[in-house]
């Protein structure tokens, strides 16, 4: 089981400090280009003399990345490709507590998140439609990301969206088996997996498309309600395989007859999760993983929800992703043990072709100031009291510095783990909406344990 913090929270407030820099349509009591909603309604265009003051506008914005995630230090976990989609009402973030350069992408900017409702908001958003990836590899098969819609967690993109709204037979029950180390009937089984067979489940995805699968009410305690497994081997269109530390060579059951799962437990397949620790050869994720450097990429919004945010498709063009990113030895020295004492630090590549292509860096570093007991070296805890956030980016560079007056706000933070992402990637624009900012490329993320 794998449950890191997902870049999606960490990559958030991305958004709000890029589009600033790229619009209008970005901050309450700025310029319009559309008649704004106030409170739902659509002003009466009967008086077209009449003004609104600005500080009565909604505006709204969002940030989407793809990304190819890594983390430093632990291949076994692979790499994979990340879908976040995060939209918001401006009015509704929360102010930076340090802004190096206000409106604008680049510099520092610094925000700190009370427990509850600001973290809810900051990890849910609001629905804004639906979010389609594409990716064009050059050499290598192209993943298929199923659609993304938004849930009241926040967006996902699942196989089969019903199996949210109403679930039907596709996505309920099924067996939890050993994977057979023979001919079966046999009561000797492969040790670290588990075979979960559901005759009525559509698994028709490949280890080339990136898949976990999560539970709800599955009536085990080997699969707890919210578990995400990665999908490390597909058998068949009713049976995939995930790692698990309770798997061991003796069978469950009388030969492999597995244990049954809840006829109304849940199983949802979705891709673009995080990383996977085996890709489509079946024998571990090596580079290029799921996205090659060169790779093309499109995004496209299909509005819905709340309908704030116009439609649009965004595609990467001919020079790709921003490209996975070597990292030199202090970069990563520092990454795996961001700095407490409040001082400077610059991370990065040692040159342009350690770098690769991209429009620039950027570094995203995360608190949780919950308890770890129980948890991997790799998991992020529910915050207690605060969540304390810093981006910081740089365009046109392959390094970035965290200046001193943001890494203070860490000495503070109370954190028991921080959650540090480094970025390389191609900046895309929402189309004619200013209001979205769009990253695709890689990421490398490390984790600290104060």
């Amino acid at each position: 089981m794998l449950s890191w913090k997902r870049l999606s929270t960490t990559l958030l407030a991305i958004g709000a400090a890029a589009a600033a820099g790229c619009g209008d349509n970005t901050t309450p009591g700025g310029p319009i280009d559309a008649p704004p909603d106030i409170d739902g309604d659509t002003i009466d265009a009967e008086v077209p003399d009449a003004e609104v003051p600005d500080a009565m506008v909604d505006t709204y914005s969002g940030t989407i990345t793809v990304l190819e995630a890594s983390v430093l230090g632990i291949p076994q976990l692979g790499q994979g490709i990340q879908v976040s989609s995060t939209f918001w009402r401006d009015a509704d973030t929360v102010a930076p507590s340090l802004d190096t350069a206000p409106g604008f992408p680049i510099g520092c900017k610094v925000y700190e998140y009370d427990a509850g409702a600001e973290i809810a908001y900051l990890e849910a958003g609001i629905n804004e439609g639906t979010v389609s990836v594409t990716i064009d590899n050059e050499t290598q098969p192209d993943p298929d990301v199923p659609a993304c819609i938004h849930t009241p967690g926040g967006y996902i993109c699942p196989d089969d969206p019903t199996c949210l709204a109403a679930p039907g037979a596709t996505c309920l029950g099924g067996t939890l088996k050993g994977v057979p180390a023979g001919a079966p009937p046999t009561d000797t089984c492969v040790a670290g997996v588990f075979m979960l067979e559901d005759a009525d489940a559509p698994f028709d995805f490949s280890l080339a498309d990136g898949r976990y699968v999560s539970f709800v009410g599955s009536g085990t305690a080997l699969l707890p309600d919210g578990a995400a497994f990665p999908v490390v081997n597909v058998l068949s269109t009713s049976a995939i395989v995930i790692p698990h530390p309770a798997a061991t060579a003796d069978c469950p059951g009388t030969d492999n007859a597995g244990i049954p799962l809840s006829a109304t437990g849940l199983h949802l397949t979705v891709g673009g999760v995080g990383p996977q620790p085996v890709c489509a050869t079946g024998n571990g994720c090596p580079d290029p993983g799921f996205v090659e450097n060169d790779a093309e990429v499109a995004i496209t919004l299909t509005p819905g929800g709340g309908n704030h945010i116009a439609g649009f498709t965004s595609p990467t063009g001919l020079d790709g992703t921003g490209d996975k990113p070597t990292l030199n030895a202090s970069s990563q020295a520092i990454m795996a043990d961001i700095p407490m004492d409040g001082s400077a630090f610059t991370v990065g590549c040692d040159d342009a072709t350690a770098c690769g292509d991209g429009a620039g860096v950027l570094i995203a570093i995360e608190t949780s100031d919950g308890p770890l007991t129980g948890l991997a070296p790799y998991q992020m805890p529910p915050v207690v009291t605060k969540r304390t956030y810093i981006r910081c980016a740089a365009l046109a560079t392959t390094t970035v510095t965290v200046p001193a007056e943001a890494s203070a706000f860490l000495e503070t933070s109370g954190a028991t783990r921080i959650q540090a992402t480094f970025i390389r990637g191609a900046l895309l624009g929402g189309g004619d909406n200013s209001e979205v900012t769009i990253v695709a490329g890689h990421a490398i993320t490390a984790f600290t344990t104060p």
